[in-house]
C-alpha cells in the first residue's frame, strides 16, 4: 500500500481536474474560453501569422502544419504574441517547411464548430484541448527561417518515404492499413477499410496502436508516429522499468502508471478527457487489477482475462462511441497474438527496404507477403464477425451513475474473489456468480435511455435542410426526413453518432416528405451504412403519383437494404399508443410542377399535444392547406390551435404565410436552416410575420439542435 502511493496519488490528480472542470471550465483552463486568436480575427478574414512548425501530417493530398509560439501580424500594429497553436492548410505539394522552422504564412481564418448535435464529435473542443485555437485554409508560405534540418524532421521525411515503399510493394489498400498499423498514418487507408477498423476499434480493442520496435529506438519511434497519449504512457512506463532494472529496484506497474498519469497531466490537464488518454490508462489498470494471478500459457487463463478486460473497459468504450461488439473478446484471443506477428515482419520489413542487396529484396518480399495474409484475415474476419447476429450492441451513452455503479459491482465483485483467495475458501458456483455478475453489468448499462410515457421529439442540426428525430413512449424511433445541402455526408457524421448516443440501433418507421435532397441524403446514407450503422424497417413515402425521380431512386435503394416501402395518402392515420400521425396533404389535384407544393404534410399528436410538419409546403399548397384545416376542425378533427410548427421550407418568405398561421395559431416553431446559407433563410418578412403571432422561435442556425419533451399534457423545449 505504501509503495503505490504515487498511483493513489495520479488518481487524486485526476480527480481534482475533473472537478476544476465541472465547476469551473473555461475560466479555470483558459484555453477552453475565448482565444485571442478569437478575439482578434473574422471568420474568413486574411491574415498574416508568424510561428514554429512542430507537427506535419497529410490530409487528402494538402499539407497540414502545426504551428506554435505564434506572433499575430495585424496590419499597422506591429506584433501581437500569443501563447496559443494554429493549424495551417497548404496547396502546396510536397515536404513543405521543416519542423523546427519558424515561418510567416499568410491564410484565411477559420474557426472550428462546436458539436452540432448530442452525440456528435466536437471539434472546437477537441482542438482547444491541444490550444489549437484556429485553422488559415489556403495558406500561403511567405517567409522561412533557414535552419538546420532537426532529428523530428528527419524522423517525418523517413515515415514519409517508409510510407510510400511500403504502398508500392503491397498497393495501397493493404499498404495503407500497414502504414496505420506501424507508422501511426492514415493517409494512405482507403475508407471503407478504416470504417471496419473503426467498428474493431469500438470493441474495446485497437488494433491501430503501434507497438515498440526496439528498446533503444522506442523515444524516436514514439516521435515518429505522433506522440499520442498511449505512446506517451507506454514509453514512460518502459522507461520506468528501466531505470528499475538499472538501479536494482523492484518495478511495481501501478506505481509507474501513477507517475505516467501524473506527469501527462500535468503537462496537459485536458488530456484527461481524451478517449486515447481513458482507454490507455483503462487498459493498463486492468490488466494489473484482474490480470494478476493468471498462469502464463494456459489458454482458460487467456480466455478469461481477454473477457474480464472487456468488461473492465466496457463503460469507457461506450461513453466515447456509443456501442461495441459482443463477440469481441472471443475475436481478440486471434487477433493479439497475430498481432504481434504482423508488427515482427512489418517492422524487419521496414528493417530490410534500408539494405540494398538482391537477397534483401527476397526477404522483404516474404515479409510483406506474410504481413499481407495477416491483413487480409484481419479484414475478411472482421466484416463477417459485424455480420454475426447480434454481433452489434448500442445502448448509447451511459449516464454517469450508470458508470458509478457498474464499476462499483465489478470492484466489489473482484474484492470479494481475491478475498475468497486469500483466505483458501473454494466455492462451487464460481461460474455461477461470474455469470450472474455479468447479466447485472449489462443490465446497467443496457438501461434503455428513454422514459416510459414520455416523447422524445429533436430538431437535428443538418445546416441547410431537415431532420426530425422523435421517440414514443413505447420505445419506438422515428424520423421525419434526413438531408443536407450545405453539410457533407450530413447522415454519416450528424445523424448516425446522434442516434448511436441515443441508444438507437434501428428507426422503425422514416418518413420521407418529398425527394429533394436536403430532406433525403441522409436517409440514403443510412440504407448505404447499414451494416456499420443504423437500420431502417419501414420507409413512408407520399402517393407514388407525387413521386420524382429521387424519390425512385431512394425506393429501389431500400428494397436493396430490405427496407419496406409505404404510402401514406391523405388522411390515412398512424396510430402508435399515445402518439397519432395523420398525413393531411397531398391529395387533391394533380401533381405540382413545382416538388415542393407536392410535400407530405404531417399532423402529429401525442396525448393532447399537437405538431404540424409542413415539409417545403408553400403558396399555393400552403393556401388549400389552410382550407382543409379549417373543414377539418369544424368536424372536430383538429384541435383549435398547434403547440408546435415546424417552419415550411426552412424559413423561406413563400412558406409560413399569414393564412396558415392565423389557421393553426402555433405557441412554438421549429426552424431547420444552415449558417450563412446562400438562401438567407429564414427570411425577414417570415420571422416577421412569426413575431407578430407571438410565435417563440426556434431555429437550427443559431442554436443547433433542439429538443421537445412530452408526457402528453405538457410539454418542455431545451436548447443550449
Amino acid at each position: 500500500m505504501i509503495k503505490r502511493r504515487l498511483g493513489f496519488a495520479g488518481i487524486l490528480l485526476a480527480g481534482l481536474i475533473l472537478v476544476l472542470y465541472l465547476t469551473g471550465g473555461g475560466k479555470i483552463f483558459g484555453r477552453l474560453g475565448v482565444s485571442r486568436c478569437e478575439k482578434l480575427w473574422k471568420e474568413s478574414e486574411e491574415v498574416m501569422v508568424e510561428g514554429e512548425v512542430y507537427q506535419k501530417t497529410r490530409k487528402e493530398e494538402k499539407l497540414i502544419l502545426y504551428l506554435k509560439k505564434i506572433q499575430i501580424r495585424e496590419m499597422g500594429n506591429g506584433k501581437a504574441v500569443a501563447d496559443e497553436r494554429l493549424l495551417v492548410y497548404l496547396d502546396e505539394k510536397g515536404n513543405g517547411p521543416e519542423i523546427g522552422q519558424r515561418i510567416l504564412v499568410k491564410g484565411n481564418v477559420g474557426f472550428f464548430d462546436p458539436a452540432a448535435n448530442p452525440g456528435n464529435f466536437d471539434q472546437k473542443n477537441y482542438y482547444k484541448q491541444q490550444n489549437i485555437q484556429a485553422v488559415l485554409w489556403k495558406g500561403k508560405v511567405l517567409e522561412k527561417q533557414v535552419k538546420k534540418t532537426s532529428f523530428r524532421e528527419k524522423l517525418w521525411q523517413f515515415r514519409n518515404r517508409t510510407a510510400d515503399e511500403i504502398c508500392r510493394e503491397m498497393g495501397k489498400r493493404r499498404g495503407g492499413i500497414l502504414c496505420a498499423v506501424l507508422l501511426g498514418d492514415s493517409f494512405y487507408t482507403e475508407e471503407k477499410v478504416k470504417e471496419l477498423y473503426r467498428g474493431l476499434r469500438k470493441t474495446g480493442f485497437s488494433i491501430l496502436q503501434a507497438g515498440v520496435v526496439g528498446s533503444l529506438l522506442l523515444g524516436s519511434y514514439v516521435v515518429m508516429t505522433g506522440m499520442s497519449v498511449s505512446a506517451l504512457r507506454a514509453f514512460a512506463m518502459f522507461l520506468i522499468r528501466m531505470g528499475a532494472e538499472l538501479t536494482g529496484r523492484e518495478y511495481d506497474g501501478l506505481t509507474a502508471l501513477g507517475i505516467a498519469e501524473i506527469g501527462l497531466l500535468l503537462a496537459n490537464p485536458l488530456w484527461l478527457f481524451t478517449a486515447g488518454f481513458q482507454l490507455s490508462f483503462a487498459a493498463v489498470l486492468g490488466i494489473y487489477l484482474i490480470g494478476s494471478g493468471n498462469k502464463k500459457g494456459r489458454f482458460s487463463d487467456s480466455v478469461r482475462m481477454s473477457v474480464r478486460l472487456w468488461f473492465f473497459l466496457l463503460p469507457v468504450t461506450l461513453w466515447h462511441y456509443y456501442e461495441t461488439c459482443l463477440y469481441a473478446p472471443a475475436w481478440n484471443l486471434l487477433v493479439i497474438p497475430m498481432a504481434s506477428v504482423l508488427l515482427l515482419c512489418g517492422s524487419a520489413g521496414m528493417a530490410v527496404m534500408l539494405i540494398p542487396c538482391g537477397a534483401g529484396d527476397i526477404m522483404q518480399s516474404a515479409l510483406w507477403k506474410i504481413t499481407e495474409w495477416i491483413l487480409l484475415f484481419y479484414e475478411k474476419g472482421s466484416g463477417l464477425l459485424l455480420e454475426l447476429p447480434g454481433a452489434r450492441w448500442i445502448p448509447g451513452r451511459p449516464r454517469l451513475w450508470q458508470i458509478a455503479c457498474y464499476y462499483g459491482v465489478l470492484l466489489f465483485y473482484l474484492w470479494r474473489k481475491r478475498k475468497e483467495k486469500k483466505e483458501g475458501r473454494q466455492t462451487g458456483k464460481q461460474v455461477v456468480r461470474q455469470l450472474v455478475t455479468a447479466g447485472i453489468l449489462l443490465i446497467l448499462l443496457g438501461i434503455p435511455k428513454w422514459k416510459r410515457g414520455q416523447m422524445e421529439l429533436t430538431m437535428l442540426d443538418v445546416g441547410q435542410g431537415d431532420c426530425f428525430f422523435f421517440r414514443d413512449g413505447n420505445g419506438k424511433n422515428y424520423l421525419i426526413d434526413g438531408g443536407s445541402s450545405s453539410v457533407d455526408a450530413a447522415g454519416r457524421y450528424r445523424l448516425e453518432p446522434f442516434l448511436k448516443f441515443r441508444g438507437v440501433k434501428r428507426l422503425d418507421y422514416v418518413w420521407v416528405t418529398h425527394g429533394d435532397v436536403d430532406h433525403l441524403n441522409a436517409v440514403e446514407e443510412l440504407l448505404e451504412r447499414r451494416k456499420y450503422g443504423v437500420e431502417i424497417q419501414y420507409l413512408i413515402f407520399p402517393e407514388q403519383k407525387y413521386w420524382d425521380e429521387r424519390l425512385i431512386k431512394l425506393c429501389n435503394l431500400a428494397e436493396e437494404a430490405g427496407t419496406k416501402v409505404r404510402v401514406m395518402e391523405m388522411d390515412t392515420i398512424f396510430l402508435s399508443g399515445k402518439l397519432k400521425m395523420r398525413c393531411l396533404w397531398p391529395g387533391e389535384g394533380e401533381p405540382s410542377e413545382n416538388g415542393n407544393e407536392n410535400s407530405l404534410v404531417l399532423h402529429l399528436q401525442y396525448g393532447k399535444i399537437t405538431m404540424l410538419f409542413t415539409g417545403d409546403l408553400e403558396n399555393t399548397g400552403e393556401e388549400l392547406l389552410a382550407e382543409r384545416i379549417k373543414n377539418l376542425r369544424k368536424k372536430g378533427e383538429l384541435p383549435a390551435c398547434y403547440d408546435l410548427l415546424k417552419v415550411g421550407h426552412h424559413g423561406s418568405r413563400n412558406a409560413t404565410g399569414e393564412e396558415l398561421l392565423e389557421v393553426i395559431r402555433p405557441r412554438a416553431a421549429f426552424c431547420s436552416s444552415g449558417k450563412e446559407n446562400r438562401y438567407g433563410h429564414p427570411h425577414a418578412e417570415t420571422l416577421e410575420r412569426l413575431a407578430k403571432w407571438g410565435v417563440s422561435l426556434y431555429n437550427t442556425k443559431d442554436r443547433g439542435a433542439v429538443s421537445m419533451y412530452t408526457d402528453g399534457r405538457e410539454y418542455g423545449i431545451q436548447s443550449p
